[in-house]
């Protein structure tokens, strides 16, 4: 299993902060995630997404067990 973990405008979207996921892909994570909550994908057309902490944007990208996706919304601020 890996973790999703949700941030801001994605989070609200997604009804919760972090869940887990059995993907194997990112793509396969972030489709799942949209097919039961359809508000996430105008989010996720906005969003940076990390894979352990590094900038992910191919969905065929593996996912390891115990890996942790960071979907983070544009932000501003200092």
């Amino acid at each position: 299993m890996a973790t999703i973990r949700w941030f801001g405008a994605a989070a609200e979207a997604a009804g919760c902060d972090v869940e887990p996921t059995a993907a194997v892909t990112l793509g396969e994570a972030l489709d799942t995630a949209m097919a039961t909550r359809p508000a996430l994908a105008a989010v996720l057309a906005r969003c940076s997404v990390l894979l352990d902490g590094v900038r992910a944007a191919d969905p065929a990208t593996a996912v390891g067990t115990g890996a942790t996706i960071d979907v983070l919304p544009p932000f501003a601020g200092g």
